[in-house]
């Protein structure tokens, strides 16, 4: 458990050691140099962040860059979270029949800085560092943020009847124009912090995160 002060309240942060060959795409400061310039609705919808490395057949069955949880338990603690899962390097193939948001995806992920490559049969992600910093830190963040706000403007029981596709439309639409607002003011984009020193008395290792500059 690591602690950082944003705004006026501590912010709980928990960490799982990655696995050999997968890393933590941003760091905690990283994350909470963001959420310093987030709104006080954004911060105040989300509990904790969780950095977790996924079993094998979790990365298979669901991959995901992060989630939102609404209810979660970790330690001795509950309460809203943010998780942002370990990545690999590794490319990974879609199938060639791609819906419309799967095209959406493509094409953010590609700004991003992610190299997608098309042939007959598949369509082949293969990430870096830097698009992948990007993608965790300056889309995903937001949109679980997203995600929270939603969840807490409508409450439980509209969230669950609300279709999916809607969900998501919210969220990538906060996610966009958090962005934008945070970029005017020129707090975004920003170059990786690693601290070896703060790493180190925070109980964190290097190898777990990546610390390659953004292009």
């Amino acid at each position: 458990m690591v602690r950082r002060q944003i705004g006026s309240k501590e912010r709980l942060f928990f960490v799982e050691p990655t696995r050999p060959g997968a890393i933590y795409p941003c760091s905690i400061d990283d994350i909470a140099t963001l959420l310093r310039h987030c709104t006080a609705e954004e911060l105040a919808t989300f509990d904790f962040i969780v950095l977790r490395q996924r079993t094998r057949k979790q990365d298979i069955l669901a991959p995901a860059w992060a989630r939102a949880h609404f209810a979660f338990d970790i330690d001795r603690y509950s309460g809203t979270a943010i998780l942002i899962e370990a990545q690999s390097l590794v490319s990974l193939a879609w199938s060639n029949h791609v819906t419309v948001e799967q095209e959406r995806e493509l094409a953010r992920l590609q700004s991003d800085g992610h190299l997608i490559t098309r042939s007959r049969r598949k369509v082949e992600l293969t990430p870096n560092v830097p698009a992948m910093r990007n993608t965790v830190l300056f889309r995903s963040m937001l949109f679980e943020i997203g995600n929270h706000i939603d969840f807490a403007r409508t409450g439980p029981d509209e969230w669950q009847r609300r279709p999916a596709s809607q969900k998501k439309d919210f969220a990538h639409r906060h996610a966009s124009e958090c962005y934008q607002r945070l970029s005017r003011a020129g707090h975004v984009p920003f170059a990786a912090i690693i601290d070896a020193a703060s790493l180190a008395q925070d109980g964190l290792r290097r190898e777990w995160f990546a610390f390659e500059e953004p292009a």
